[in-house]
């Protein structure tokens, strides 16, 4: 009887097939893995894209709050149209308005009327507070790119007049660059 060993489970014949993961396995193994890693890579910048527009809204919303909030308290300013006709392009943030109508830096706040407080409104919206020492917190030129404020009232511009107050801005999205705005109609 003769006997072929060959093919019998524990022989050599069949250990040397299953002797561990051949170059092309460990190479497909290599690209799935590296595809997935990059992935993940375009998963986290998309991510941190998208924080950073949100981020970009918040503040544009928040700016707009703060300025519909003034305009409220300046009731007459608002009623005579100080806050119409605004463009933040038209606005120089190395020139602080004066008088200065807030507290700086020790010193007192100005005792402004209407007119001026609503230009001090704008600017301070625009550039943001000055400390008196040339440092500035806030402003939408500061927390947004490419920022610009426009406040528009339909002629006549009078009282009780509904006022547009526009913020635009300039984010990215999967590498272009996109304008983005918030809008708020103010009406006393």
């Amino acid at each position: 009887m003769t006997h072929d060993t060959c093919n019998t489970p524990g022989s050599g014949a069949a250990r040397r097939g299953q002797r561990g993961f051949s170059l092309v396995e460990v190479l497909v193994a290599v690209v799935v893995l590296s595809i997935g890693l990059l992935g993940l890579g375009a998963l986290q910048a998309t991510g941190i894209n998208n924080t950073n527009n949100a981020y970009f809204r918040s503040q544009a919303t928040l700016i707009a709050n703060a300025l519909v909030e003034r305009m409220r308290a300046n009731p007459k300013g608002f009623d005579d149209g100080a806050y119409s006709a605004i463009d933040s392009n038209a606005i120089n943030c190395n020139a602080p308005p004066n008088p200065y109508c807030a507290q700086r830096s020790g010193a007192a706040a100005a005792d402004c009327n209407t007119g001026q407080l609503a230009a001090f409104d704008i600017w301070t919206a625009v550039c943001g507070m000055d400390d008196g020492a040339g440092n500035r917190d806030g402003g939408l030129k500061a927390l947004l790119p490419a920022a610009r404020l426009t406040v528009n009232c339909p002629a006549p511009c009078g009282k009780g007049a509904a006022h547009a107050l526009k913020i635009a801005w300039s984010e990215s999205r999967k590498g272009a660059a996109m304008n983005r705005s918030v809008t708020m109609v103010f009406q006393k």
